[in-house]
């Protein structure tokens, strides 16, 4: 195995602003946002295993 795709959710989060993986911004498609339970979840791209990968939102 040398790619992975990842799913996060961010727990008691606000609104997102902005989403962006390693400083690319993300699509507004790969992510949702459920305000009932202030939860994001985002769906991250397919990466390699062994290369960092940074997930930042506002």
């Amino acid at each position: 195995m040398t790619h992975r795709e990842w799913t996060v959710k961010v727990l008691n989060a606000r609104a997102p602003k902005a989403i962006s993986v390693n400083g690319e911004p993300l699509g507004a498609g790969a992510h949702h946002w459920d305000s009932t339970t202030r939860t994001l979840t985002v769906e991250l791209p397919r990466h390699k295993i062994k290369a960092p990968l940074t997930l930042a939102y506002r």
